[in-house]
């Protein structure tokens, strides 16, 4: 009888336990999903501006503006090159 009783003990024990943890678990998975919720809160707004692109969008590119599609050109090369004036530099730069 007493094997019984500490298998009794032993399970009550693990099913604390295991509510314990099922109950951690949810607090850390509320947790992360109030920080991925809040680096999404700007997504609409920088699709519509053009810094940012959904891939899943038939056209992904159309909004993107020109000056998110090139890379400005380095202040050194529009000095150093004869060929180059500020004029030349790429566009929102």
């Amino acid at each position: 009888m007493n094997t019984a009783g500490n298998q009794i003990i032993n399970r009550n024990t693990e099913r604390i336990f295991l509510l314990l943890i099922t109950a951690v678990m949810a607090v850390l998975f509320y947790k992360m999903y109030l920080v991925l919720n809040a680096d999404f809160t700007d997504v609409s707004s920088r699709l519509k501006n053009g810094t940012m692109i959904n891939i899943n969008d038939p056209h992904p590119a159309q909004n993107i503006s020109d000056k998110n599609s090139l890379y400005p050109i380095p202040l050194n090369e529009l000095q150093t090159n004869s060929a180059l004036s500020l004029t030349d530099q790429n566009p929102g730069y």
